[in-house]
C-alpha cells in the first residue's frame, strides 16, 4: 500500500481505487490533469505509484483515518 520510491513516499493507485478513495475515472482525470503526481506508471505486474504529498488534502485525511500516519508505517526508505 505505501512504499518509498526514490526517497518519495508513494501510495499504490490500485489500493486507492480498491478502498474507494478514488474511482477509476476520477483517478485518470486527476492524473491527466496533473493534480496528482504519478511517480511510476502501472504496467503488467508493476503497480502504479502516486506521490502521497500530491494527493489532495481532503483525500489524504481519508487515507490517514483508514491507516494511520503513513510516514510512521514506512520507516525504511527503499530506492
Amino acid at each position: 500500500m505505501f512504499e518509498y520510491h526514490e526517497n518519495t513516499l508513494c501510495v499504490e493507485s490500485s489500493w486507492l481505487i480498491d478502498r474507494k478513495i478514488f474511482n477509476r475515472n476520477n483517478y485518470h482525470y486527476h492524473a491527466s490533469a496533473g493534480n496528482i503526481n504519478v511517480i511510476r506508471r502501472g504496467c503488467r505486474n508493476v503497480k502504479a505509484l502516486i506521490e502521497f504529498e500530491s494527493i489532495p488534502d481532503r483525500l489524504k485525511y481519508k487515507i490517514v483515518e483508514m491507516t494511520g500516519d503513513p510516514y510512521k508505517m514506512t520507516n525504511i526508505k527503499n530506492t
